[in-house]
């Protein structure tokens, strides 16, 4: 079952809320498992990528000087951490909503729908500064070959980094809300309505 099949579905206003409380409250539940069931698929998928590369990449580090050994290793490890949080952030999808009280589970789900949240930032940020400083390595002690503009080479690479950063998150935050901003606009407004009840 996925998100696309509950499209249309449409919302009973808040002075119809009560009557329909429970009904509207199992689809929502249906839709959240949905929700999760592909978040946990692409999870894994991505982390199984992560890790393909970084078997690929930490062989390459016989074939360098310090600079590249050090670069390969960081890139190395900044992959596998990022398959780690992955798979544990999918992981953490299983663990069952449904016995929380109604206003908790809709807090909960919509926390877990929120595009990057400060617990993401502070695991995600590291692994960037990994990653970002391994392929600086790379890139500069194999250009170092053919210049001796440290500084200029640094400075394409810092530029050039934090570019593919601010593009990733703005592409990944339009991505996010296609999948998943439809669900979440669908729970604040039931979590808005049931306070509108109390």
């Amino acid at each position: 079952m996925e998100l696309d099949d509950f499209k249309g579905i449409n919302l009973p206003q808040a002075e119809n809320l009560t009557g329909n409380k429970d009904k509207v409250i199992k689809e929502l539940q249906q839709k959240v498992e949905a929700n999760y069931a592909k978040q946990r698929k692409q999870a894994v998928y991505f982390s199984a990528m992560l890790i393909i590369m970084a078997v690929v990449y930490l062989p390459l580090q016989r074939l360098g000087d310090t600079w590249y050994k050090t670069g390969i290793m960081l890139l190395g490890g900044g992959f596998i951490s990022g398959a780690v949080y992955l798979f544990i952030k999918s992981r953490l999808l299983k663990g069952s909503l449904y016995s929380l009280p109604v206003i908790e589970f809709l807090t909960t789900a919509e926390k877990r729908l929120t595009y990057f949240r400060l617990t993401d930032w502070l695991v995600i940020i590291p692994i960037f500064l990994a990653l970002g400083t391994g392929g600086g390595l790379v890139f500069i002690s194999r250009l170092l070959n053919y210049t001796d503009r440290l500084p200029l080479l640094i400075l394409i690479w810092v530029v050039f980094f934090i570019g593919l950063v601010i593009f990733g998150y703005f592409a990944g935050r339009g991505n996010w809300k296609r999948d998943h901003g439809a669900l979440l606009s669908e729970i604040r407004k039931v979590r808005a309505a049931l306070s509108e009840t109390e």
